[in-house]
């Protein structure tokens, strides 16, 4: 019966945090480690640099005269491939239309 009222003791003893003081320094932990991640990470990936690329053309910041045979050649695959992408799109949407 002691045993019994000593772990009840314990039981009700407990400090108990407040809501959102243990979820607060939990989250900062994660978005640091996140945005740690986020830095030590580099994608080897050509498709985003070429699209990267387009972006930077298009807002002027490169001049395509800057652009050397390689590069040329990509952006005329991905303006290809963006042409084609979106003719197909708008063919579907066509028969969708017409078939409903």
């Amino acid at each position: 019966m002691n045993k019994i009222i000593e772990f009840i003791k314990r039981l009700f003893n407990k400090n108990i945090l407040a809501l959102n003081e243990g979820s607060i320094s939990i989250n900062e932990k994660n978005s640091n480690k996140k945005e740690n991640f986020l830095n030590n990470i580099k994608v080897e990936n050509e498709e985003n640099d070429i699209l990267l690329l387009q972006i930077k053309i298009e807002q002027g910041i490169i001049d395509e005269c800057d652009l050397n045979d390689k590069q040329i050649i990509k952006m005329k695959k991905l303006y290809y491939n963006q042409i084609s992408n979106l003719l197909d799109s708008i063919n579907e949407y066509k028969l969708k239309i017409k078939w409903g």
